[in-house]
């Protein structure tokens, strides 16, 4: 909705806070403004355009999937190392996590793995073709290698 900023830490906590002061926060985020955990640090964050959902990804391989008005969190695995890129599509119907592993994984809003590809740690999605993906950097061969996607062909 455009009113909170999320983020996370070394700990693992997930964090919400005010875009302007003054402003409340949901009931559902405790007083130090913590709303959820990974098992080890937060790697990346990504808010939907829609401004009802966000993910986080974190050093425990996990993305979490939130719904800002329920504070519900999905647990979404597929990665094997570090989610290190999220990017959501311009629609916010999918959303796309690099990791560390070497593959990038396209899921639906429900958590259903929809394509894997190699390659990527970070990700982007075109802001005017919704679905083309980008992804960046190979560990494999140790360069900046960008990989393009049409998802609909995936």
């Amino acid at each position: 909705d455009g009113e909170y900023v999320v983020g996370g830490d070394m700990s693992g906590y997930v964090f919400a806070t005010e875009k302007s002061v003054g402003a409340g926060l949901p009931p559902w985020v405790d007083q130090q403004r913590r709303i959820g955990r990974h098992k080890g640090p937060v790697i990346s964050t990504a808010y939907a355009p829609d401004g009802v959902t966000f993910a986080t990804g974190g050093e425990d391989s996990i993305v979490n999937y939130w719904d800002m008005t329920t504070s519900h969190a999905a647990t979404w695995r597929g990665h094997e190392y570090s989610v290190c890129g999220l990017a959501y599509s311009p629609d916010s119907r999918r959303l796309a996590s690099g990791s560390g592993d070497h593959t990038t994984i396209v899921w639906n809003t429900r958590g259903k793995k929809l394509a894997r590809v190699e390659g990527g740690v970070a990700v982007a999605w075109s802001p005017t073709q919704k679905t083309r993906l980008a992804t960046v950097w190979n560990w494999e061969t140790e360069a900046c290698d960008v990989g393009l996607y049409d998802t609909a062909t995936l």
